[in-house]
């Protein structure tokens, strides 16, 4: 009977400590982006950056949900009362670093921001005003109804702020989103916590996509945020590689000096079928980049070289040595890339074509002066929507990089703004850039992902917009 007993009781015990969870199981989320951010602060910092890192620290009104939904996020309902757009927030967020509720002020404050410093043109206030109606809920007043201004309110840059002032160091930050910072070490890392659960999540900061790949392998890394193009054939056929297609419209530039001859030889002379071999690509380049859901027509180059020598015999446009540019941030893949452009204009076209790559603030002054030959540039989308591709050409954008000028596009442009979602608006706007040749598009991108599925619950949509809200561990 004694015996009996302390079997029952080591049994019970035994029990009881199996519910017990070991102190020392550290549950972070590993990722990488190849470069690091200089600001925290969202009208300050854009890029990958933003994807990437600053969406988990601040909350916006709406975001954009893994399947391209726009959806509620800090705003309880939002609705149009005539000209007028209607936000009520929801109570109970709260700025992690003052402990300061947010309220319709702390959107304002980043909204008058963004007009004063004239950062970008997210929104036109000449047409627009906002004010607060009480504490949580916030107008914006339009002169005309558009559907398409709603997408703007998921932009990363009208997230509250506590004070109505610009944050440019890293040192000095706020945050309302579902993460806190925890730590930040420069140039290496940042690591955030969940603000109501013990799960933590490290962003990082890898320029080497080698080296990233080997901390991934050493799983240092439970997520990948770009595997190299030459390790596809290793992991094509496991379940930690899966693709997303994005929302770009990533293409080949030319300098507004070429003459349109020009241009047509060097769209025809590229075999576009073997690039997408050399990329392992489901999209194929010489068509669109955006998302082929968001449209009907077929508006892709052939590949015909005695059509494209036919037209450079009839170009004026003459020059010894022609340079193609591109940001040496994309690594070893655009490259490439760009080594097999200038490789085929030379076997088809007998052109003297060499590769430039460039430090990003030389790449970037290179499209603000214009003083480029030719140039690869990504051009990321803000919303999953083909106006958001297409006004990049439009005649007043400051982003129309090539000086393309045509009122019918503009025209098909204003359609889109009241109507976003109507395909046959956004094919007729694709058949005029297609018609004159004004970029060479690269197809339809899809980014391909290494993951260990030690987590689940995160997201990446077509926008490359890493969501870790409803992280959950897997082990």
């Amino acid at each position: 009977m004694y015996y009996s007993s302390i079997l029952i009781l080591l049994f019970f015990s035994c029990l009881s400590c199996s519910k017990i969870k070991p102190s020392n199981i550290d549950i972070t989320f590993d990722y990488n982006i190849p470069i690091a951010p200089q600001s925290l602060d969202p009208i300050l910092q854009r890029g990958i950056q933003a994807r990437y890192l600053l969406n988990h620290i601040h909350r916006t009104l709406y975001k954009w949900d893994s399947k391209d939904n726009l959806v509620l996020s800090a705003a309880e309902s939002c609705d149009w009362e005539g000209l007028e757009f209607i936000c009520k927030l929801k109570k109970g967020l709260y700025f992690q670093v003052s402990d300061v509720e947010v309220k319709a002020k702390h959107y304002i404050f980043s909204l008058e921001l963004i007009k004063e410093n004239q950062k970008n043109d997210l929104l036109d206030f000449k047409t627009m005003s906002v004010y607060a109606k009480d504490e949580y809920t916030l107008v914006f007043k339009l002169n005309k109804k558009s559907k398409s201004f709603v997408y703007k309110l998921a932009q990363i840059e009208i997230s509250p702020r506590p004070e109505k002032k610009l944050y440019p160091n890293m040192s000095d930050y706020f945050s309302s989103g579902t993460y806190k910072i925890e730590e930040i070490k420069k140039n290496q890392k940042i690591r955030l916590k969940h603000i109501s659960k013990d799960l933590f999540v490290n962003v990082h900061f890898i320029e080497d996509q080698s080296t990233a790949l080997r901390m991934y392998e050493r799983q240092e890394l439970d997520l990948l945020t770009l595997i190299p193009v030459r390790e596809f054939e290793k992991y094509k056929n496991s379940d930690q590689i899966f693709h997303v297609p994005m929302s770009r419209m990533d293409g080949i530039f030319f300098n507004s000096s070429m003459d349109l001859n020009f241009k047509k030889a060097l769209f025809h002379a590229l075999d576009f079928k073997e690039l997408q071999k050399l990329y392992f690509s489901i999209g194929v380049p010489g068509c669109p980049a955006l998302p082929e859901k968001l449209y009907e027509g077929t508006y892709c180059y052939d590949f015909n070289l005695s059509k494209a020598k036919s037209f450079l015999k009839n170009s004026t446009y003459k020059k010894e040595r022609i340079v193609l540019s591109f940001s040496s941030l994309g690594g070893d893949d655009i490259q490439r890339g760009m080594e097999w452009m200038a490789y085929e204009w030379k076997k088809n076209l007998n052109l003297n074509v060499s590769i430039e790559p460039l430090e990003t603030g030389i790449f970037l002054n290179k499209i603000k002066t214009k003083s480029f030959d030719i140039i690869r540039k990504g051009l990321p989308l803000d919303s999953p929507k083909c106006l958001d591709g297409l006004v990049q050409f439009q005649s007043l954008n400051p982003n129309n990089i090539n000086n393309f000028k045509n009122e019918d596009f503009d025209n098909h442009l204003k359609k889109l703004e009241a109507e976003p979602d109507l395909k046959e608006l956004c094919d007729s706007a694709l058949k005029i850039l297609h018609e004159n040749y004004v970029y060479l598009p690269l197809g339809n991108m899809y980014f391909s992902f290494l993951q260990n599925h030690r987590f689940t619950g995160w997201k990446i949509n077509s926008l490359n917009i890493v969501d870790v809200e409803d992280l959950k561990r897997n082990f």
